[in-house]
Formats: structure tokens, sequence, C-alpha cells
């Protein structure tokens, strides 16, 4: 009977300590004077962390809970690719071959992005033009990056979102990050 009491304790200060946490994170994010946490590991999941948690909130209408960069990989030079490995933070979420997936698709159609007879063809019709095709032509980059993009919503839709990520598309991250985020819900 005494050791219930104390394991009731613990539970009520434990979870006091998260509502404390949480409305911390929540008080940065409101008004949009907060900054985006990444905490993007190849190690352990720090204990504070809302990975792990349940998933909770709207997607697009509530505020991450918290944001995953996945790094560019430059091991082949300028061209943008994003690194494979799984990220702990999507543990007991998306499969890790999934996400392996999901990952090289991307990289696949962002290194057809960066193709050179693209960018040739795309040249030669802007001098051609005297520069006047970039008011009525799409780019080789922008209609690739476009496509990547529908990949990425499609992924959302039938991957990321049902179990509480948003993978934001890299163009409004300056192709420097992929993020999947968790969704938070506000208890106001």
């Amino acid at each position: 009977s005494s050791s219930e009491g104390w394991e009731e304790a613990f539970e009520r200060q434990r979870r006091q300590r998260w509502d404390a946490k949480v409305e911390e994170d929540l008080r940065g994010w409101r008004g949009g004077n907060g900054t985006a946490r990444s905490s993007y590991s190849k190690t352990a999941v720090p204990t504070n962390s809302y990975y792990g948690q349940s998933a909770s909130g709207v997607i697009g209408t509530h505020l991450p809970k918290e944001i995953v960069r996945i790094e560019r990989d430059w091991s082949d030079g300028e061209v943008c690719q994003f690194e494979t490995s799984f990220p702990m933070e999507l543990e007991g979420r998306v499969q890790p071959k999934k996400w392996a997936e999901f990952v090289s698709t991307l990289n696949r159609r962002l290194l057809s992005a960066y193709s050179i007879r693209g960018a040739v063809i795309d040249n030669l019709f802007a001098i051609a033009t005297w520069w006047t095709s970039l008011l009525w032509r799409t780019s080789h980059f922008e209609k690739e990056l476009r496509r990547a993009e529908l990949y990425i919503s499609d992924a959302n839709r039938d991957i990321f979102n049902p179990v509480g990520l948003n993978v934001l598309s890299p163009r409004h991250l300056a192709l420097q990050f992929v993020s999947p985020t968790q969704e938070v819900q506000y208890s106001s």
C-alpha cells in the first residue's frame, strides 16, 4: 500500500515536469517568438524529447512539437542530396526501410534537377531569346523541384501524416535540410 502511494507521487511529479516542459516550449512558439528546436541525432534520443510520444494535433493547424533536420550529404559535391541514415527520433513511427526509400527517391529527383543537360538547354533557350524565356518558360530545375515537392506531398499524405509527421520541402529550407516535424496540440 505504501509503495503504491510512492509510485503515484512519482508519476504525478513526472507528469508535472512534463507539463511544465510543454508549457515552456509552447510559450516560445506562440506569437512567432520561439526558435525551432532541432534534435537530430544519430545516437540516443534525449529523455525530454517529444519523439516517442503519441501523435497529437492537426497538421497544418498546430505548430510542430519538434523538428528533425536531415542534413545534406556533401559526399557527391554541390548536388543537393540528403543523408539516408535513419534518424532515431522517427523510431516507432516510420519503418527505417520506408524512410530510406523516401530519401533515396527524393535524392534521385533532386539529382535529375541538377542535370547538366537540363541546365545547358535552359541557358541556350535563355540566350537565344535574349533572356525573355525566363518570363514564359519554366526551367528544368524548377520542373524537377516541383516533381520532388509533389513526391513529398504524396509521401506526407500516405506515410508521414497518418503517424503525426510532416516533411517540409527542402525549397523552404534553402535546399539545406529535409525536416519531418511532429505536430502539437495546444491545450488552452
